[in-house]
């Protein structure tokens, strides 16, 4: 009777599990929806799952990618509001805001490569069933 309930039991974890990782697969596949076919939008489900399932993944490998995600859709989010003004701000200015326009557009253009290479990279170390270092700036 006990071993029947211990199978059970670790059943119904490994089920748990499974279904925790669907939801990274569908939360990482909102990410890179986010750089293709929705811009933004898709990026935003993901950072909702993100969020939402945050804390039913504690103490599992998932907890790390949903805090990488988020992350990795901040810390772009912000750093492209800060270009588009000095964007803004470069279009005013004769001479010397069009120099400031190009930086903003490659700072632009650098933060869009970070962004494609953490979601891939973070998708690759989840299909691994690996952890990632969601403390890390770069990988």
């Amino acid at each position: 009777m006990e071993n029947q309930v211990i199978t059970e039991s670790s059943e119904h974890n490994q089920q748990i599990m499974q279904n925790n990782r669907m939801w990274m697969i569908a939360m990482y596949i909102c990410f890179i929806g986010g750089m293709t076919i929705l811009p933004g939008i898709a990026a935003i489900a993901g950072l909702i799952i993100a969020y939402v399932k945050r804390d039913d993944v504690r103490d599992t490998i998932y907890y790390s990618h949903c805090n990488w995600l988020i992350k990795t859709f901040w810390y772009p989010f912000f750093i492209a509001i800060c270009a588009f003004i000095v964007v803004a701000i470069g279009m005013v200015i004769p001479y010397v805001g069009i120099i400031l326009a190009i930086c903003a557009y490659l700072v632009l253009f650098v933060i869009s490569i970070w962004y494609i290479v953490r979601v891939i990279y973070g998708f690759i170390k989840l299909l691994n069933d690996q952890s990632v270092n969601a403390d890390s700036w770069l990988l």
